[in-house]
């Protein structure tokens, strides 16, 4: 028989449960098979209310042990306010008893609730550690896979380190092999400058053989020399016939000297026309110069046009169908028989000198078994030929830099289809170390140069393989045509002798002018520096400037802002307003596109007149200084507009 506590010991005190104002306070513990006291309470005494106390275990009980969780409750040992409420309590009427039964049996399922959600807790609870004592199988065999892999790379490692080693044995037979190369290169050089030694003795010797065969026949040439007159020179009015002598003159810029030299083609040059087979003997004589042995000799060209002129370019081999070797006798005479085919293409003839600027009388003479005519090349069968230079302004290189439209620039008008070469040479002293060529581009209108290089206007371009000479072959149509000859790199100075070779008549070249223009240099700096339209009030502080225009004209507005000012270039542009003085108010016939760049290009076409031009940046306050330059392609432009700051 349990009894009523009298009094609490704390040390006796299995668990105390804080107080709450919720409508319900709940405690789990663990409890031995011992009796136990339960003692319900509020905070404060005086607290009259009702309580019900559930009490219920996890275990599962048996039928035999059914008695062995059990409450009771006792009066004794309360104190007097407590036995006062529960008096109290006692004299409630039965139904409120039935009320507190039903409050009991609904805390009993509420119970029975929270067990089953506790039970599906665990449950939960033990499927996530299912879960994740799977997931830790599956890192597990992942895990063994990775190992796996591991042991993989490390055996291709090792096939990799064993290949390296393989491979610096076979390069350390490859460079043996390659010693082995060097030495019988090196062997071979050997005997190749053996080989020249013995070559160069052989020549000596025919040298020493040529001299004494010259020693015999100088007597013999000599007194076949002596036999002419220079006062009164063997020649012929006719340049046709059997027998034909025509007299000429090395001196000055004609003194081209042999084909090593690439002035050879300023040399005199003749026609010879061969209607039928003919064998021809040539001889060229050439008086004593004062006391200097003068080396001369010929060539003889076949050509490939009936409409051939002179010879300018670059010669193949087998063009050369008769040439004599070079003599420098006292006085000298060159001689050579040849058998030239009928061909309604001219032959030509080159009298020559060794060494360039040997100034010299000469009189070229041919015996034929058949008629044939010869004729100096006159004035009319020059090709058509400009001189031209380049300078700092003119020299801007080829297509790669953006100097190119600096170059100077040629007007060709085609009428008739026809095939051109277009040879461009430096051969005056002036030499340039850059190699040269020549393109040739469509007119993007009449007498207008290239702005900038476009690649859709190029026809045909030539290799830049030589310093001393260029040139390019193409079939035109009818139209206008740019020529333009240049050098590689930009700055590379020089002259220039520019050729048109053509089947057909060609217009003389025209040199177009050099790009006009006018500028003023600005500065957008504190008050000056307005803005846009968008700020009406700072907008009309902007520098302003008076254009006038004298004529029609299409021009190219570039406006420039500082080139400092590339990693944070603001946005600019301009307006154009008809008018002569500063303007108050924002107004425009025309306007640029406010863009963030270093420079901006517009074209605009005006008639006769005054106007403001207003350049800006965007907004107000983004100081800068700037230039301002108006130019035009039209013809006729200089002189036709100013510009002046207001």
């Amino acid at each position: 028989m349990e009894k009523k506590l009298s009094s609490v010991d704390e040390k006796s005190v299995v668990h105390f449960q804080e107080f709450s104002s919720l409508k319900e306070v709940t405690a789990s513990l663990v409890l031995k098979p011992e009796p136990y006291a339960l003692i319900p309470c509020t905070h404060e005494s005086g607290h009259s209310n009702k309580y019900s106390v559930l009490l219920y275990s996890t275990c599962v009980i048996s039928s035999e042990k059914s008695s062995s969780v059990s409450l009771s409750s006792s009066h004794k040992g309360k104190d007097p306010k407590r036995r006062g409420l529960e008096s109290r309590s006692q004299t409630v009427s039965s139904s409120k008893k039935s009320s507190e039964n039903e409050e009991e049996k609904a805390a009993i399922a509420y119970t029975q609730v929270r067990l089953k959600k506790e039970s599906e807790t665990q449950k939960a609870v033990g499927d996530k550690i299912a879960a994740l004592e799977a997931e830790k199988a599956n890192w597990a065999t992942e895990r063994e896979a990775l190992a796996a892999e591991v042991a993989e790379c490390r055996k291709l490692q090792e096939a990799a380190l064993k290949a390296y080693e393989e491979l610096e044995k076979n390069e350390d037979k490859h460079q043996e092999k390659m010693d082995s190369l060097l030495r019988e290169i090196n062997e071979t050089k050997l005997k190749k400058n053996q080989q020249e030694d013995d070559m160069f003795d052989e020549l000596d010797e025919l040298r020493r053989q040529l001299a004494k065969y010259e020693s015999y026949v100088e007597e013999e040439d000599n007194e076949e020399a002596k036999a002419l007159s220079w006062t009164k020179p063997i020649t012929t009015d006719a340049v046709k016939g059997t027998e034909i002598s025509l007299k000429g003159e090395w001196k000055g810029t004609t003194c081209g000297g042999s084909l090593n030299h690439l002035t050879w083609v300023n040399n005199p040059q003749i026609f010879l026309r061969v209607t039928q087979e003919a064998t021809i003997d040539f001889s060229l004589f050439q008086p004593v110069v004062a006391d200097k042995k003068l080396s001369i000799s010929f060539y003889v060209f076949k050509t490939h046009s009936p409409s051939a002129k002179r010879l300018v370019r670059s010669y193949n081999d087998s063009d050369i169908v008769c040439e004599a070797y070079f003599s420098s006798l006292k006085p000298s005479k060159v001689h050579k028989s040849a058998t030239l085919a009928a061909s309604p293409n001219p032959y030509v003839i080159v009298p020559v000198t060794f060494i360039p600027g040997d100034e010299s009388p000469f009189i070229l003479q041919l015996k034929s078994n058949v008629t044939v005519e010869a004729t100096p090349i006159a004035k009319q069968n020059e090709w058509p030929t400009i001189e031209g230079e380049w300078t700092s302004s003119t020299a801007g290189g080829c297509t790669n830099f953006s100097s190119f439209s600096k170059n100077n620039m040629y007007l060709c008008r085609i009428k008739n289809q026809t095939k051109a070469t277009f040879h461009v040479s430096n051969v005056k002293a002036s030499a340039i170390s850059d190699s040269i060529s020549v393109y040739v581009l469509r007119a993007p209108g009449e007498g207008q140069k290239l702005r900038e290089y476009n690649s859709n206007l190029l026809v045909a371009s030539g290799q830049f393989v030589s310093s001393h000479e260029g040139h390019v072959t193409v079939n035109l149509k009818p139209g206008s045509y740019l020529i333009v000859p240049c050098t590689f790199n930009p700055n590379s100075l020089g002259c220039y002798t520019l050729r048109v070779l053509s089947e057909d008549t060609v217009e003389p070249l025209v040199l177009l002018p050099e790009v006009s223009y006018v500028v003023q240099k600005g500065v957008w700096k504190g008050s000056t520096a307005g803005g846009s339209f968008n700020y009406p009030e700072s907008w009309k502080n902007n520098p302003q400037y008076l254009l006038k225009i004298k004529k029609e004209l299409t021009i190219t507005i570039v406006l420039t802002q500082a080139a400092d000012n590339k990693e944070k270039a603001f946005s600019i542009g301009w307006s154009l307003t008809a008018g002569s003085s500063r303007l108050t108010e924002p107004s425009s016939v025309a306007t640029a596109s406010y863009r963030p760049s270093l420079s901006i290009v517009e074209e605009v076409t005006l008639k006769p007149g005054s106007y403001v031009v207003v350049p800006t940046t965007f907004n107000p306050g983004e100081e800068s200084s700037f230039e301002f330059k108006i130019t035009s392609y039209t013809a006729g432009f200089s002189g036709q507009l100013s510009l002046e700051a207001l």
